[in-house]
């Protein structure tokens, strides 16, 4: 059954909803980037949710593909005449320029009771460098060389369930929504933000894999305890994940600047579940940890900064 906005919305204005729990399934999927932002875009939804594709990953699915001889869809590898064992693929090199990785064939001697390994192909991602204009490219060179460009393309060009529920994800933490179990997987996600949750719904009908679910939280006074304790449960726990990511950052600069602005966006859904379940009493304790999060990420800013300015110096 489809998520009926349009009496969803009824009901709320009735005042007989809280919320909702939503929850989805995604199976196994694989479809193009053109097809993902297409289905993005039916949905309303922003084209800045879908993941960037990641070249490293398409570099290791290429790995997958050279060393068990069947890529991720099954299809054999037969080519060569090179056996589905024995190849193994390994890091040659990471610099701020390159990630290169090299394909060995691994060989028996008999005679002489020994292994033999031939350095085949090497392959690689020259980075993206803003000062020559350079967006970044893949490279191979050896035998396996034509084979493996055009899957590191084709992969760069895959999106799959991966890419999907990141998207859900990314939405759903958008629509102020707190886990209801601390291992994730339901969420509670209140009224205002049904619309999100209908273009979720109307993205996966669209690209015809998975389903969002949607059960109806109701206006009560368990209802409203039980949503301001798992509120107050997941911003903590956010809280504890973001102080020990800025106490381990020592360069990014810009990434401590992002948990300033995700610790703004927790004091306005503290505030939205104060109003929301009446519970302003309780808000004291999490607010005071909100704070000392701010201070652990202003004193590593400013630690980073002078450090920064006693290199210039």
């Amino acid at each position: 059954m489809r998520f009926d906005l349009n009496q969803y919305n009824a009901d709320m204005e009735d005042g007989n909803v809280l919320g909702m729990s939503v929850w989805w399934t995604v199976p196994d999927t694989k479809v193009t980037r053109t097809e993902l932002k297409a289905a993005v875009q039916t949905a309303g939804l922003d084209e800045e949710l879908i993941p960037k594709p990641s070249y490293r990953r398409a570099m290791r699915r290429v790995q997958h593909w050279l060393e068990h001889g069947v890529d991720e869809d099954g299809n054999d590898n037969k080519k060569h005449g090179r056996k589905k064992t024995g190849v193994m693929v390994r890091k040659v090199k990471e610099t701020v320029d390159e990630f290169v990785l090299g394909v060995v064939q691994e060989g028996v001697d008999q005679d002489a009771e020994r292994l033999d390994y031939q350095h085949e192909t090497t392959y690689r991602y020259v980075k993206p460098q803003a000062s020559t204009g350079n967006l970044g490219h893949f490279e191979a060179d050896g035998p396996l060389a034509d084979d493996i460009m055009p899957r590191l393309h084709a992969y760069m060009d895959t999106a799959t369930d991966t890419e999907i529920r990141a998207i859900i994800m990314r939405v759903i933490r958008l629509a102020s929504s707190v886990a209801l179990r601390p291992s994730g997987g339901v969420y509670f996600v209140p009224s205002q933000h049904a619309a999100d949750v209908a273009k979720l719904d109307t993205m996966l009908r669209a690209l015809g894999a998975g389903k969002v679910y949607v059960m109806r939280v109701p206006d009560g006074p368990q209802e409203r305890a039980i949503a301001w304790e798992a509120a107050q449960a997941d911003i903590e726990t956010r809280i504890d994940d973001l102080i020990a990511q800025a106490k381990a950052t020592e360069k990014r600069l810009g990434a401590l600047r992002k948990k300033e602005a995700a610790i703004d966006e927790m004091r306005d859904m503290v505030k939205l579940y104060e109003r929301m379940t009446g519970y302003a009493a309780r808000i004291e304790e999490v607010e005071d940890r909100l704070n000392s999060a701010a201070n652990v990420v202003a004193t590593k800013i400013a630690e980073l900064q002078q450090a920064k300015a006693a290199k210039t110096k």
